[in-house]
């Protein structure tokens, strides 16, 4: 039980964090996102949270070049987010 409501915490946290840097977040530099998750491992939430948010009009109106990719794998493997920049002028 103890451990449940200490992983709520941690998961909450995290998330608290996430949303606080995420304002601050520019695609200018950036020309593709490639994220790669299974749904049923341990930390697809965080990366499914991560996906909605990259893919807010708010965030792609900064570049809106960026191609942003997401693939759902069924194969346990740990969730991932690539990202290429592009060449600065």
């Amino acid at each position: 039980m103890a451990s449940q409501l200490l992983k709520r915490r941690y998961q909450s946290a995290l998330n608290s964090a996430i949303g606080v840097n995420v304002k601050k977040l520019n695609f200018k530099p950036v020309k593709t996102i490639d994220i790669s998750f299974d749904p049923f491992s341990e930390g697809a939430s965080v990366v499914r949270h991560i996906s909605h948010v990259f893919s807010s009009l708010k965030y792609r109106k900064t570049n809106p070049e960026c191609i942003i990719r997401t693939k759902v794998v069924c194969d346990r493997s740990e969730p991932m987010i690539n990202v290429k920049l592009g060449a600065f002028p």
